[in-house]
């Protein structure tokens, strides 16, 4: 839990560490089961709950910055010399915005605001 601070409330990492210790004498968990199956059986498993917490705490975490890392970049762009006095609400606005439009309907020709859309423009 030291490279994952903040997950935990300070003295619940004993007790992450006893349940962790405890699965492989869990007579309900065996070395023969599926590894799907077996996850499973220990994420619904009241037991481990301190457990389950911090592995699905831990399985939040990105894999890689590429998202972070391209918004970074698109306001990088937006905010250039000519437009340097946006502010970050602005700014902020416009990218909600842009990943809205990116996850519903993949390009803005394709986009449809809805009336409550078009009644925040006005």
């Amino acid at each position: 839990m030291i490279h994952f601070p903040g997950i935990l409330d300070h003295g619940k990492e004993q007790g992450v560490d006893n349940q962790w210790r405890k699965l492989p004498y869990d007579d309900n968990l065996t070395d023969d089961m599926e590894f799907d199956v077996f996850w499973q059986a220990v994420m619904q498993d009241t037991r481990y709950s301190a457990f389950n917490f911090c592995i699905k705490a831990i399985l939040t975490i990105p894999v890689t910055n590429a998202d972070s890392e391209r918004i970074f970049s698109e306001v990088h762009r937006l905010k250039s010399a000519v437009r340097n006095r946006l502010t970050s609400s602005s700014l902020l606005k416009y990218v909600a915005a842009r990943e809205g439009i990116r996850r519903d309907s993949e390009n803005c020709e394709k986009f449809e605001p809805d009336k409550i859309m078009l009644q925040k423009f006005n």
